[in-house]
């Protein structure tokens, strides 16, 4: 079915790109004369001021439609879109030293605005994507974006319900494609948010075996909040689990479910992505032991200044594997519930700084009055984070009288519960660069 989704005329857009708030063209009489759909035109310029960090290279394409203001926000940034693609050539074995056949096909069954649909049809060895959306108000305009950024030929637009009856020909004809890519809606009927995934839609857990019968990898993505270790119990054949932090945030989680995979564990992935490099991964084998000793730190030798204090980013905070990075890393825990560690000489801190911050440690206090009072007094502006204390971060910024001061330092405060390893656990204020 060709696009019912009218053009817009790229001058009108560029005209009011900088206007600060384009709703106020719905009440032009003339904005409504010069455009026929100016719902649309509105809802693009809303859009569009969002896609300029999230999607530049969309952004940068005045022609390219948003239908609704609601599927900028629900979409996949371009750097996590081209982080799935990448991950993609891996999987399918296309990359510089795969051994993959080139000419592979890629189906996304969800596939929305389609920024992952785009970054799957930007793989060279990839020959087709299948792209379906069941809103037919993305799909339509879908298949015209595709247009526009020179995809038109690769990508393949369908407009299917799935539903525990719906049969895969109904989507993919006889296509058997090498991968399938999935991201259920995280809404109910009546728009709120659900949390497990039999609720989402469609209900992966009924699709799974089915879908892996038809092709031989899977790459889901689920939501940031979800319960990993749920999850995976939850699917068959699940061989990798990866957490992709992008901005400082724990942006998605991806699982890739493998015909093959026996299903006895998986490997978890903390990936970082940055706009000056290739994504840095480091990769947790599930042959780890799942209760590793914890180093703690000794009461005799307290926090030495000059010492690091690293704190995972959220990747690796994801990954919930806090345990296993005392031997990873050479780290010493400072408690079992406090997810901060104090680098060693042998600790990686290079690699350590890739996936997390590594800080020097300027002097530390146990938690009182008077030592809030000290360090108030001392480093005004400092950021605060509270680690298994009776406190939140907001709470120990304002009993430091950190939280309203300005300029901002670059000292960093962290209250933190400390377990030392000859027993009686105390309260610390650490101060880093």
């Amino acid at each position: 079915m060709e696009s019912t989704v009218p053009s817009l005329p790229a001058q009108f857009i560029l005209a009011h790109d900088s206007d600060p708030d384009p709703l106020r063209l719905l009440l032009s009489k003339g904005a409504r004369e010069e455009v026929p759909d100016l719902e649309t035109a509105v809802n693009t310029l809303l859009c569009r001021k969002k896609a300029k960090s999230k999607l530049p290279t969309w952004h940068s394409h005045p022609q390219i439609i948003y239908p609704t203001t609601l599927c900028i926000e629900q979409c996949s940034s371009e750097a996590t879109a081209s982080y799935k693609a990448h991950l993609a050539r891996a999987i399918l074995g296309t990359g510089e030293n795969g051994k993959g056949t080139i000419g592979c096909t890629v189906a996304d069954l969800t596939g929305g605005l389609g920024v992952d649909s785009a970054a799957f049809a930007s793989i060279p060895e990839v020959r087709k994507v299948i792209y379906n959306e069941m809103n037919p108000v993305l799909s339509n305009a879908a298949r015209r974006n595709f247009a526009v950024l020179g995809l038109g030929d690769k990508v393949q637009v369908h407009s299917v319900e799935i539903t525990d009856a719906t049969s895969m020909d109904d989507i993919l004809g006889e296509e058997v494609p090498d991968l399938i890519f999935l991201d259920p809606g995280r809404r109910s009927d009546e728009g709120k948010k659900v949390f497990l995934l039999s609720d989402c839609h469609p209900d992966v857990t009924s699709l799974a075996g089915p879908l892996l019968q038809r092709c031989h990898h899977i790459l889901l993505k689920i939501s940031p909040m979800a319960d990993i270790s749920m999850v995976c119990s939850q699917l068959p054949n699940v061989r990798e689990v990866h957490c992709v932090q992008s901005g400082g945030e724990c942006k998605e989680v991806l699982l890739h479910l493998e015909r093959e995979c026996s299903g006895e564990g998986h490997d978890l992935i903390a990936a970082v992505l940055s706009p000056a490099s290739e994504p840095f991964q480091w990769r947790f084998h599930s042959t780890c032991p799942k209760s590793p000793d914890i180093k703690l730190p000794s009461r005799e030798e307290g926090i030495p200044e000059g010492a690091m204090l690293f704190e995972p980013g959220k990747a690796l905070s994801k990954c919930g594997v806090f345990a296993r990075l005392c031997e990873e890393f050479s780290l010493i825990k400072l408690g079992t519930n406090t997810h901060l560690y104090l680098t060693t000489p042998l600790s990686p801190t290079s690699t350590l700084s890739r996936l997390g911050k590594v800080r020097p440690i300027v002097e530390s206090l146990p938690l009182s009055k008077a030592s809030m009072k000290t360090l108030s007094r001392k480093y005004p502006g400092a950021e605060v984070s509270a680690k298994n204390i009776p406190l939140t971060s907001e709470q120990l910024s304002s009993k430091l009288a950190t939280k309203n001061a300005a300029p901002k330092g670059a000292f960093h405060i962290y209250g933190a519960g400390i377990q030392w390893k000859e027993g009686n656990d105390e309260k610390y204020l650490i101060v880093t660069l």
